[in-house]
């Protein structure tokens, strides 16, 4: 039994739709794509905005630098240490929101910022003393992102002028 002409032209009609729809899907994925990349910029470039937000703030008190940066202690009876203190829970909650933004960033990134935690961290005793204080306030990814840096062997420190 030989084809007729419509079951040539269902045939036909059958593949062009398989083509549409792979088409379809090729520009769905493009697009979705082009849509995780552009959220993973934008979200890298918001939080590169609150991280020089934060910088301001800190460099209010310029002469707080060594508490965020060279492990300085605070002690009681520092002139800045309301201040320090402050400035250690705004530094805390950026590193918190840091650690709520690692699923709309790449590996690449999160890698990065990951650093940029760890050695925050390291750097500011003033921030290691909030965190034992206030350790139930923060989310557990945080707290295991500070614990495995407090694991590993200590960085040289720079050393202070």
């Amino acid at each position: 039994m030989n084809p007729t002409w419509a079951d040539i032209m269902m045939a036909i009609a059958s593949v062009g739709s398989l083509l549409v729809t792979a088409i379809g899907i090729i520009f769905l994925y493009v697009q979705i794509t082009k849509l995780r990349e552009s959220m993973w910029s934008d979200t890298n470039s918001r939080l590169c905005d609150q991280s020089f937000e934060l910088i301001r703030f800190l460099a209010e008190k310029p002469e707080t630098y060594d508490y965020f940066y060279n492990a300085k202690p605070l002690k009681e009876d520092d002139p800045n240490r309301v201040f320090i203190l402050y400035a250690a829970e705004a530094l805390a909650n950026f590193l918190e929101h840091l650690v709520l933004q690692r699923q709309n960033l790449p590996k690449r990134q999160w890698d990065v910022w990951e650093r940029f935690i760890w050695s925050t961290y390291e750097g500011s005793s003033a921030l290691q003393e909030y965190f034992v204080r206030h350790r139930t306030w923060y989310s557990k990814e945080l707290l295991s992102i500070i614990d495995e840096r407090d694991r590993r062997p200590p960085q040289l420190q720079p050393p202070v002028a």
